[in-house]
């Protein structure tokens, strides 16, 4: 295995180990002092103006001044978000204007899902609280699709209010918040019945209406400002909190994929007029996912004023992020970098580097976060100046040049790598590209039998650009969102295995003693698509004999062991070794032709070399291609038409 698979290997290791302790951050990131010099940590917490990062297991505490500005910026955002618990959050209400008739969501979230209020006279602002005396309704617009699809697709939900009753006999129940048509068909009504609040949540098991609710306590309404919370599970178990403190539990069965996507959010009443709520509104925020106890008490003990301004804030520098490294790292790599790296700095401008980048050449800082009109690089790209004796930059790459100056120009890599992003070179190292989630799933189908595809959407960030030999950073890096993913997926294709039947295809004698390792080797040449190394057979051996020694049966510990090699960076990722025009070790031709002919990769006919008469004609004719060109140009030999144990995705031993 290469010195580069050894690396990747590793450090996916060391992340699996970094998930399996709890991290207050889970902020994994480049950091910059105020010398440019840059470092690898996890923040850990905030302690004042003192922050604690942890790098290489070990923690140091030094004063947030010495961190560049942007870093600054960053903690703060974090300190904020440590205070309130905003993952997941759709939509956030904070009743920040202190006059007009809109309500303004703040969650940055896109589409934003602004609020209007329909009589502005029964209405009083200030900043931080409305209150409703008289009769109204404060609508959206427009349906709330974002909070709507997201939780047909979670099955879960969250809902928080930081409010204030107006008295102690509203009913019907009086609509605080709600999703819904008329009086009689909704997705979820958050609302008050006198002395108690009920919960109406629409499931494939409840009414149209709600119903069965869940009720608070009697009396557990006061007219005194409250935090409440309710919070609905996956498996159903809904709970609703006041002030921090549980006070009502019930499961709700069913999912939630009936929820209608017609109706529109509002609140103080329903759409029908006719079950109006008063009292003062302080925050609201809308979750699509269920909220632990700790995490309501968190935000019960930041209050119904908490700032959410550095939230805000810390979205767009997170949107600015990714759009530099899924759109704008591609473009520098492929307009700029072949003048402006740091091995040839025309105009002694590097702009593969972040701190070269912002220091500029002999023009000059090339980059004025904020300001794309002041900034000399936009201005020479904009004009077509640069680049040179090269085709310009077309409108839409323009525009994603200048929105990202405009969004503070974050830059969130510490090496804009070409090579990473442009993969006609052929230099002698690996190439390295995770599966797209179309092709992860294709390959676990073929590999265990078991569909994973519906899953795999649901918990795998989506490929921003899936778009095979072009891929961005975005497709290449293991953060922490994927590493977990992969690991439940995983964890689900060995449940949904039958772990014995799938063993028999390698090895015939299913006992866990010294015969398991024939079955280890065989098994996972088919599962990682290609021999296992020594290293790899004593990793995955010790993992049967651990869960041996500690009263497991066979199919426990073999299923571990697959776990392990379906979280694999040899499972996840493709690995080519670049020989320029030599020849292709006939595994890793096989590996190339599957996902090159991905549609063949499911071809019930592809189950072995290419033989006379064993295709259709379309395919036939399809293969012959593949292999003139393997055997005339790429190939060591025809042989690895017939050695290896992959073709297409299929196996031929």
């Amino acid at each position: 295995m290469s010195p580069q698979l050894n690396r990747l290997l590793f450090s996916f290791i060391a992340l699996m180990s970094l998930l399996a302790s709890p991290l207050p951050g889970d902020n994994l990131r480049v950091w910059h002092d105020r010398n440019g010099q840059e470092i690898r940590a996890i923040l850990k917490n905030v302690e004042g103006n003192k922050v604690l990062l942890l790098k290489d297991g070990k923690q140091y505490l030094f004063d947030v001044s010495i961190l560049s500005d942007e870093d600054q910026a960053y903690v703060r955002a974090w300190a904020n978000r440590s205070a309130r618990s905003n993952d997941g959050l759709l939509a956030l209400y904070d009743f920040g204007l202190a006059a007009g008739s809109t309500v303004k969501d703040v969650s940055g979230v896109e589409p934003a899902l602004d609020l209007q209020i329909v009589n502005a006279k029964a209405v009083k602002r200030s900043k931080g609280s409305l209150e409703i005396s008289g009769k109204t309704t404060i609508r959206s617009t427009k349906v709330p699709t974002k909070i709507t699809k997201t939780v047909k697709g979670t099955g879960q939900l969250a809902v928080e209010a930081w409010v204030r009753p107006g008295n102690l006999k509203q009913a019907g129940p009086a609509r605080i918040l709600t999703i819904s048509k008329d009086t009689s068909n909704r997705n979820f009504t958050f609302g008050q019945d006198g002395n108690k609040y009920d919960l109406r949540l629409r499931t494939s098991k409840t009414s149209r209406n709600g119903l069965p609710s869940l009720a608070s306590p009697a009396k557990s309404v006061t007219t005194q400002l409250s935090h409440l919370v309710y919070s609905r599970q996956r498996d159903g178990k809904a709970r609703f909190f006041i002030n921090g403190k549980q006070v009502a539990e019930k499961n709700v069965d069913g999912d939630l994929k009936n929820w209608d996507g017609n109706y529109r959010l509002a609140l103080g009443n329903e759409f029908s007029n006719d079950r109006a709520w008063q009292g003062s509104y302080h925050l609201l925020a809308i979750y699509g996912r269920a909220l632990s106890q700790q995490e309501v008490k968190r935000n019960f003990e930041a209050g119904a004023g908490a700032d959410t301004s550095e939230l805000l804030a810390a979205r767009k520098r997170e949107e600015g992020g990714r759009l530099f490294e899924t759109r704008v790292a591609p473009l520098l790599a492929k307009h700029c970098l072949e003048c402006h790296d740091t091995g040839n700095s025309k105009g002694k401008l590097d702009l593969s580097r972040r701190v070269a980048a912002f220091a500029g050449g002999s023009e000059g800082p090339p980059i004025v976060p904020g300001k794309p009109d002041e900034s000399l690089l936009w201005e020479v790209v904009e004009s077509n100046d640069m680049p040179k004796k090269r085709t310009a930059l077309t409108a839409v790459e323009k525009k994603v040049l200048y929105d990202w100056i405009k969004a503070g120009a974050p830059w969130t890599l510490d090496y804009v790598d070409a090579a990473t992003y442009v993969h006609d070179s052929h230099g002698p190292e690996n190439w390295v590209r995770r599966l797209t989630i179309a092709e992860y799933v294709a390959t676990v189908k073929t590999v265990t039998g078991v569909e994973i595809g519906a899953d795999a959407r649901k918990l795998l960030p989506p490929d921003m650009r899936a778009d095979g030999f072009s891929n961005t950073s975005y497709n290449l890096k293991v953060d922490f969102k994927h590493v977990e993913a992969f690991a439940k997926l995983a964890e689900i294709i060995v449940k949904r295995m039958d772990v014995q039947a799938f063993a028999k295809r390698f090895h015939n004698k299913l006992t866990l003693d010294k015969q398991t390792r024939a079955l280890i080797e065989k098994m996972g040449k088919w599962v990682l698509r290609s021999p296992l190394e020594e290293r790899e057979v004593l990793l995955y051996r010790g993992i049967t004999t651990t869960m041996a020694a500690a009263g497991a049966n066979f199919d426990q510990a073999v299923g571990s062991a697959l776990e392990a090699m379906l979280q694999s960076p040899r499972f996840i990722y493709r690995i080519e070794d670049q020989r320029g025009d030599g020849p292709v070790d006939g595994y890793e031709f096989a590996v190339r032709m599957s996902y090159l002919y991905g549609e063949l990769r499911r071809t019930k006919n592809c189950t072995g070399p290419p033989k006379k008469g064993t295709f259709p004609t379309r395919t036939r004719s399809r293969c012959r291609f593949a292999a003139c060109w393997v055997i005339l140009v790429r190939s060591s030999s025809p042989s690895a038409f017939s050695t290896t144990g992959w073709i297409w995705g299929v196996s031929t031993t």
